[in-house]
């Protein structure tokens, strides 16, 4: 190996777990669009396709020693995007027979794996929900041929609904193998929930 390669070679313990990272090659949340999406039945959204798992296993195939997945919503009618792999405690589909497979394979060669859970607020595109649920009003302004809906805010009922959703899916997660989560909110929905932008 090259010198200038050892570093990445070397390993990382996390001191909070104990947990390994075998390398510094890491693979950052990318959105997969590799589950279903139906515009006409919500139900059938979401459930990771074949080429979900044959994804992580050839990133565990390469020798990345951190796996992220890209967004997974926690709420099907606030998607990211369409094709997005999903979690949403009312789909009718068996959620860890669904993500295990990805899980298993994305580990196969003893990477640390981390699903991404999301929910998008504002960053939602128009055309799969006119008006989202966000921490405020304000829309996105259009961008990369994207616009967005415009979203209302959630009440404290619906905030208390995220968190339940956060903690089923993170629990799902938990026992379909996966070393543990990325919570991901866009920064700017957190500050706006904190009070201000500045």
């Amino acid at each position: 190996m090259a010198a200038h390669m050892v570093p990445l070679a070397q390993p990382i313990t996390l001191k909070l777990s104990g947990k390994v990272i075998k390398n510094r090659m890491y693979r950052t949340p990318l959105s997969e669009y590799a589950s279903t999406y139906d515009e006409n039945n919500v139900e059938n959204c979401g459930k990771p396709l074949p080429r979900y798992t044959e994804l992580y296993q050839e990133l565990a195939d390469g020798g990345a020693g951190l796996i992220c997945t890209g967004n997974i919503p926690i709420h099907r009618d606030n998607l990211e995007n369409y094709n997005n792999a999903v979690l949403d405690i009312n789909n009718p589909w068996d959620p860890v027979e669904a993500f295990a497979p990805a899980v298993k394979a994305a580990k196969s060669r003893g990477a640390i794996f981390l699903p991404q859970l999301q929910f998008p607020g504002r960053q939602v595109p128009e055309f799969l929900n006119p008006n989202p649920k966000s921490s405020s009003d304000q829309q996105l302004e259009p961008c990369l041929n994207k616009s967005y809906g415009k979203p209302s805010p959630l009440t404290k009922d619906e905030i208390n609904d995220l968190i339940r959703r956060y903690v089923w899916a993170s629990e799902v997660l938990a026992e379909a193998g996966a070393d543990g989560i990325i919570v991901c909110l866009l920064l700017h929905e957190i500050l706006l929930f904190l009070g201000g932008e500045d």
